[in-house]
């Protein structure tokens, strides 16, 4: 399918973009015991703590950007070619990259369309991806405008005449949004069974924890950044 295969271009884009990976996923130390040399040196206390460092230089800049754009720039500038980011700046590289391919996108839908960066939270922790989708998937200029949070549920589900694509960098997933709760999960059960643990500022959190492995199902959801995308030619004009 046409339209998946820029998500996932997106989305091996990012993740090669992110050399030095993510900040926020470790292992269990009995887990970390068991890796490679090279995996054990690289989720070491000592390399964790070079990645910290470098993540938080750039979200201190960052700290006044108003749209993605602005966050990449600053990110390349503090980082030069040694990148890391979790799901904010996962999601701020696909975004652009979504977005510089929009006529392509326009090219298949011959309509107009949103790309979004969602926010999504369950008890204290959050999670950012983003979306593709045609206007009648979800008012989300409506929700934009009124500054509500919505049940991630809702625009997930599998509805008639809407067609939802998700691109998690993040979490490597690319898929109808429909099909995202259960690929999310799958993925918390095979981190769960690698040891795999999640940062999360205050705590850390087992992949299968609750607020962790039904984010997908029964969190709440806030537009971070969205952009119409309309090539007809009256819009144009």
């Amino acid at each position: 399918m046409f339209i998946e295969n820029i998500i996932i271009d997106a989305l091996i884009y990012t993740r090669n973009l992110f050399n030095s990976k993510t900040q926020n996923k470790l292992y269990e130390e009995s887990s970390l015991l068991m890796l490679p040399e090279n995996k054990r040196q690289f989720y070491s206390l000592e390399s964790r703590y070079r990645r910290y460092l470098s993540i938080n230089a750039a979200r201190k800049e960052m700290a006044s950007a108003k749209t993605p754009y602005e966050k990449n720039i600053i990110m390349f500038k503090i980082q030069g070619n040694d990148n890391v980011g979790n799901c904010d700046e996962h999601s701020s590289i696909a975004f652009e990259y979504l977005v510089k391919k929009s006529k392509l996108i326009w090219g298949f839908y011959q309509k107009p369309f949103y790309i979004a960066i969602i926010g999504t939270t369950l008890n204290n922790y959050g999670h950012v991806f983003v979306a593709l989708l045609n206007k009648l998937s979800y008012p989300l200029d409506h929700v934009q405008k009124s500054g509500n949070s919505f049940p991630l549920a809702e625009l997930l589900m599998k509805k008639n005449g809407s067609e939802i694509w998700i691109c998690d960098p993040w979490a490597n997933i690319a898929c109808h949004s429909y099909d995202y709760p259960t690929q999310w999960k799958e993925k918390m059960l095979k981190w769960a069974s690698k040891g795999k643990i999640i940062d999360s500022s205050d705590r850390y959190i087992i992949p299968t924890s609750p607020e962790s492995y039904q984010l997908m199902d029964i969190g709440i959801s806030n537009i971070v950044y969205i952009e119409h995308v309309d090539f007809t030619p009256y819009h144009l004009l």
